[in-house]
């Protein structure tokens, strides 16, 4: 195993218990659904001579779907971090139009901007979902279970979830009109909603 220069790091620990069980079937174990997707991905960047774990792919889904397969692959830190970047993003963009005097952005712009985020997404989202699902093996792996108990206890913190899919992406939806408002409402006042 690697040496981890990151002092902050959770200590590690062997991936192959005593029970014969490998990373790869606690990996399976976690993902659920698809994992022979992941651990192909896993696999090919383990090849890595320098060790690093550098995954490929594109993912369609996050692509397209962003926040909605967030949530249905329970990434909960990255969802938050994307939503707090593209609400930030809405309130800098209204800002800077605001100040410069104009109504809204060109619509190319909008769709240049969506469209560079969802490749982004894209890229990077099976090595953050991957990198997500080795912590959470490591985590259980340094709780002390192992073999069956370790393979229960990831599948019930893995897998995916179409409802917590939904949940997180119609609260998204529901977080950004509330945004959206609110800025309206701080740049140009109540009377943006009450002159006909």
């Amino acid at each position: 195993m690697a040496e981890n220069l990151n002092p902050y790091a959770a200590p590690q620990v062997e991936l192959t218990s005593s029970g014969g069980e490998t990373e790869w079937e606690y990996l399976e174990s976690f993902i659920g659904s698809n994992s022979h997707y992941y651990l192909n991905l896993y696999m090919a960047a383990k090849g890595d001579p320098k060790g690093d774990i550098k995954v490929g792919g594109f993912n369609i889904g996050a692509f397209f779907l962003s926040v909605f397969w967030m949530g249905y692959r329970k990434l909960y830190l990255v969802a938050a971090l994307f939503c707090g970047f593209m609400l930030t993003e809405m309130m800098v963009e209204f800002a800077v139009l605001y100040i410069m005097g104009v109504e809204d952005t060109h619509p190319l712009w909008d769709l240049a901007f969506n469209l560079a985020v969802g490749i982004f997404l894209g890229i990077n989202a099976n090595r953050w979902y991957l990198a997500h699902a080795r912590r959470e093996v490591q985590t259980v792996l340094n709780s002390g279970l192992r073999g069956e108990a370790a393979k229960a206890e990831l599948k019930r913190r893995g897998g995916a979830s179409f409802l917590i899919g939904i949940g997180l992406g119609l609260l998204y939806l529901f977080a950004v009109i509330l945004w959206g408002v609110l800025i309206m409402l701080l740049f140009l006042g109540p009377s943006v909603f009450l002159d006909p």
